[in-house]
C-alpha cells in the first residue's frame, strides 16, 4: 500500500515538472520578443559601456540559459536560443564589442546547425540557420574582412535559396533577398563592384517579382 502511494506521489511530481516545463517554453516566445527589444534599443544608447551590454543582455538570457542546460536536445530551446544570440549579435556591433559579438555569433551558429543538421525538413530550424550565418558575416564585415563575410554570407544565400524553393511565404522569400544583400554588401567591401551589381540587380528582380506576385 505504502509503496503505491510512493509511486503515485511521484508520478503527480513528475507530471507537474512536465507542466512546468511546458510553460516555461511557451514564455520562450514572448521572452525573445522581449530579448529583441532590449537589443534594438541597447543600440541606440550612443555610448553606453560594454560591460553594462554585457550585464543588460546576461539578465535576459538567463532564463533561456536555465531551460536549456535543464534539456540541451530539446529543439525549440535550441532555436530559441540561436534567436537570442542573433539579437546580442546586433547589440553587441552596437556598442563596438567585436569580440563578443563573434562570440554570440558563433554559438547562435552552433545551436542552429545543431537542429538544422539533424531535422533538414524543419524550416524554423533552416530560417534560424540563414540568419546565424548572415549574423557572423555581419561581424566579419564590420571587422573589415569582406572576404570572410563573403563565406558565411554566400552559405547563408544557398540555405535561403532552397528554403524560399520549398517555401513560398513571404517570410522565406524576404530572407533570401536579405541574404543577397548581404552578399552584395561583400563584394561591395572587397571592390568587385560586378558581383555587387549582379546581387543587387538578382535582389531587386526578387523585389519585383515578389511585388507582382501580391494582390492588388
Amino acid at each position: 500500500m505504502f509503496a503505491g502511494w510512493q509511486w503515485y506521489v511521484a508520478e503527480e511530481q513528475k507530471k507537474i515538472a512536465v507542466r512546468n516545463f511546458d510553460a516555461a517554453k511557451n514564455a520562450i516566445d514572448g521572452l525573445n520578443g522581449l530579448i529583441y527589444n532590449v537589443a534594438q534599443g541597447l543600440q541606440n544608447v550612443v555610448g553606453m559601456r560594454v560591460d553594462a551590454v554585457k550585464s543588460t543582455l546576461g539578465a535576459v538570457s538567463g532564463t533561456i540559459d536555465a531551460l536549456n542546460k535543464s534539456a540541451p536536445d530539446d529543439v525549440q530551446l535550441k532555436l530559441s536560443r540561436a534567436r537570442m544570440l542573433a539579437n546580442f549579435v546586433d547589440a553587441y556591433l552596437a556598442a563596438g564589442a567585436l569580440k563578443d559579438a563573434e562570440g554570440a555569433a558563433n554559438d547562435g551558429l552552433a545551436a542552429a546547425q545543431s537542429v538544422a543538421g539533424k531535422e533538414p525538413d524543419n524550416q524554423d530550424a533552416q530560417r534560424a540557420l540563414v540568419v546565424s550565418l548572415y549574423k557572423l558575416g555581419d561581424v566579419k564585415l564590420k571587422a573589415g574582412d569582406p572576404a570572410g563575410a563573403l563565406r558565411p554570407y554566400e552559405q547563408s544565400h544557398d540555405v535561403a535559396r532552397s528554403l524560399a524553393e520549398n517555401d513560398r511565404e513571404g517570410a522565406s522569400r524576404r530572407l533570401l533577398w536579405v541574404t543577397l544583400q548581404k552578399v552584395g554588401d561583400a563584394k561591395l567591401a572587397a571592390k568587385d563592384f560586378t558581383g555587387a551589381r549582379a546581387a543587387s540587380e538578382e535582389g531587386l528582380s526578387l523585389a519585383k517579382a515578389r511585388v507582382a506576385a501580391e494582390p492588388a
